[in-house]
């Protein structure tokens, strides 16, 4: 029986493929594989963009706003001083550091509230926080402003723009213009606790500074007066000119008031020679016209601010408007120079009186100085009276400059834009959501694909046969007419020769009998498990054979579920395949021609099957009597199909593929797992000779891209006669 070469044949020149491990991958393989499962794909992004759909209908639009400060730094002054912007220094970082922690600060946050009334905002109260509020009215008025004030910051952000001076307050709420009012109150109830703080300190300032120009002022009169008295006395004694002394004393005093008018003067004088602005600006106090004029001018900036932003530059109340801006404009300058002026004369005037009485101060020190060389301790108390003064004057003047910076203060922080009302939600973003929506599900969709492809394990292509075994594939045979147990293979064969399960099991029978000369070919199919078709394909193969004209029997040697004969609508006789294998003696060929039943229809077609279940079927298909009865099959049939059981159940094919030319294994498309198509090929060994995939949905195979020949079923699916499975 030279079944051995037919077997190297089938299974090609190369013997067995290598392992799963070695087998290089086709780039073409992703492309594939990605294609099967397209719809996951496509379901995953679907389902993602629902969910931002239905986020997109529920969510809440929020609206951001965001005002700019500018923190004055010593940058800013040393750019004014040098003409050139140098690096921040650790004071300014930390200046900018507090300006943040201020503007986040509870205190503003409850001041803001307080203004804006966010304590009666449902957006800015707790559910919650009524049933929980303590008994006593000022703690529960204490906690639920605290609580509301929680809750502002929560929708509050500041940050600091970049390495820059600037920070941004950001508000965002489900108001617009809610939005941009709690940016902008922020950061002018910021900037008016600076300016009401600065005040605050310079007040203090100018407490100290009273309190201490007191007290030298009297130091100064109590040593002028023990200077007079000790001099009058030292005239006593040595002919001093008392009154020159008094003269002295009071030319002192007038000339310290004097001098003290002079500064007062000259600090009014410098106020009014800085740019000045506001109601209370430099010289308001001197002049209420002047005051009165600033006033009409800040009422017309904001006019003038509101016009623009309501109608436009060219509506006519803004040119009137801007026209009568200029006219007080012309006379508050005006107004300025006249007061600059008159501050100019009283400068002159206080400066022409303090030199007079320098003047006669001077003479009048010579005389007594004259006089003072009899008693150096009037002179003592003379420079120590002069100390005082010196002192007395030196601190009326911060006095003086103190209460002229109380009426011009700025803060180290301006406001440098606004807020203004938001037009489009900060969020959600549609667009932006949508497109991570995509993104992500597309991500998502190819992670399934893959744990879908690598959970998969089912056998559906030659290239995973020969990956796990080492055998060749000699076909994919089609799933004929799924869904149907009762299917007959004889009509597909007679009556739509054409059809791609024909040509298909055709091709296969001339493959099985084409390697193998002569006659009495025998062949043996079996599966790893149960249901896999191995039973129709044998009786495809065999009713293939009978219609091309080759003598063809078929065996039913799977004893414990025989379904041949009932495929094929064969009635088997009294004399059966289980007399043949039990009855004593030598097996003659007249028995076995006594068990053989004719296809009725089919020339050339005959069965040996088994009318009932055998007791004990392992034991008859392991006797002699097998080997026997295929010896005598082989002499009386060009081909002789074997259906034996399932391999992984029982042995019995292992043992009847040592008797046959060609042992071909059935693995069922979409259903048999790599461990069982791996156990069968392992227990079989080298007598199985190669695979046969079967009941293939050529539709779906060829729609799943798997790269081997049915790829192109779709494409040449109108090349059969039977249009169904092209269909």
């Amino acid at each position: 029986m030279a079944t051995r070469a037919a077997r190297n044949v089938l299974k090609g020149a190369e013997g067995k493929a290598p392992p799963e491990d070695s087998m290089e991958m086709d780039p073409h393989d992703l492309v594939r594989m990605l294609w099967r499962h397209k719809y996951v794909i496509l379901g995953t992004v679907l389902a993602a963009i629902a969910a931002v759909l239905f986020y997109l209908a529920r969510a809440t639009p929020l609206y951001t706003a965001t005002t700019t400060i500018e923190v004055k730094t010593g940058q800013d002054l040393g750019a004014q001083m040098q003409g050139a912007a140098r690096a921040m220094t650790p004071q300014d970082e930390v200046r900018i550091a507090t300006h943040m922690e201020l503007l986040r600060s509870p205190v503003l946050g409850q001041d803001v509230v307080r203004d804006l009334n966010l304590d009666k905002d449902a957006e800015f109260v707790p559910a919650d926080l009524d049933a929980s509020l303590p008994d006593d009215k000022d703690e529960a008025e204490a906690v639920r402003l605290a609580a509301v004030t929680e809750q502002l910051f929560d929708r509050v952000q500041v940050a600091r723009v970049g390495q820059s001076a600037l920070i941004s307050v950001s508000a965002t709420t489900t108001d617009p213009e809610k939005s941009a009012e709690i940016a902008n109150v922020i950061a002018g109830t910021h900037r008016k606790n600076l300016v009401r703080e600065q005040k605050s300190v310079t007040k203090r300032e100018i407490a100290a500074a009273e309190d201490r120009a007191g007290t030298l002022r009297r130091e100064a009169l109590e040593g002028e007066r023990m200077a007079v008295a000790q001099s009058k006395a030292a005239g006593a004694a040595g002919g001093l000119d008392s009154q020159s002394a008094i003269s002295t004393a009071g030319l002192s005093a007038q000339l310290s008031e004097a001098k003290a008018a002079r500064a007062a003067a000259e600090t009014r004088f410098s106020q009014l020679g800085r740019i000045g602005g506001g109601v209370a600006g430099p010289g308001s106090a001197a002049s209420p016209l002047l005051a009165d004029l600033r006033s009409q001018q800040a009422t017309l900036d904001k006019r003038i601010a509101e016009l623009s932003a309501q109608f436009g530059p060219g509506h006519p109340d803004l040119r009137a408007a801007t026209a009568q801006q200029a006219e007080i404009s012309s006379r508050l300058v005006e107004e300025m120079a006249r007061v600059r002026q008159e501050a100019a004369a009283e400068v002159s005037a206080a400066r022409a009186r303090e030199g007079q009485i320098a003047a006669d101060l001077a003479a009048a020190q010579g005389r007594v100085t004259r006089a003072a060389d009899a008693s150096v301790t009037v002179s003592d108390l003379q420079h120590s009276a002069s100390t005082n003064r010196q002192l007395y004057l030196s601190q009326l003047a911060r006095l003086q400059e103190l209460r002229g910076e109380e009426n011009s203060l700025r803060p180290d922080a301006s406001i440098v834009a606004k807020a203004l009302v938001p037009i489009e939600p900060a969020s959600p973003k549609p667009g932006r959501l949508l497109a991570v929506a995509v993104a992500g599900g597309l991500l998502l969709g190819l992670v399934l694909a893959f744990a879908v492809e690598v959970m998969d394990r089912r056998i559906r292509t030659s290239l995973q046969v020969r990956r796990i075994t080492g055998l060749n594939t000699l076909a994919l045979v089609p799933e004929l007419t799924a869904g149907r147990a009762d299917v007959d293979p004889l009509v597909q064969l007679r009556e739509e020769p054409g059809s791609a399960f024909s040509e298909t099991i055709r091709s296969l029978m001339l493959d099985v009998v084409g390697y193998v000369r002569g006659v009495g070919r025998v062949l043996v199919i079996t599966s790893s498990l149960p249901k896999e078709g191995k039973t129709l394909l044998s009786v495809s193969i065999g009713a293939a054979a009978a219609l091309s004209g080759r003598r063809t029997v078929v065996v039913d040697l799977d004893l414990r579920r025989p379904a041949v004969a009932s495929m094929l609508k064969v009635e088997i006789g009294e004399a059966d395949l289980n007399q043949c294998l039990t009855m004593p003696g030598v097996l003659d060929s007249e028995t076995v021609s006594a068990a053989i039943v004719p296809h009725p229809e089919v020339d050339r077609l005959s069965v040996l099957g088994a009318r009932e279940l055998p007791a004990d079927a392992g034991s008859l298909l392991a006797s002699e009597r097998v080997d026997d009865l295929i010896r005598i099959l082989r002499k009386r049939y060009d081909l002789v199909v074997l259906n034996a059981p399932p391999i992984l159940p029982v042995r019995d094919a292992k043992y009847l593929a040592r008797l046959s030319d060609v042992c071909l294994l059935v693995v069922r498309w979409g259903r048999t797992g790599p461990d069982a198509l791996r156990a069968a090929s392992e227990i079989l060994g080298r007598s199985v000779t190669a695979a046969v995939i079967n009941r293939v949905n050529l539709k779906r195979h060829a729609d799943s891209k798997y790269g081997d020949q049915l790829q192109h079923f779709q494409s040449y699916a109108s090349y059969y006669g039977g249009r169904k499975e092209a269909a």
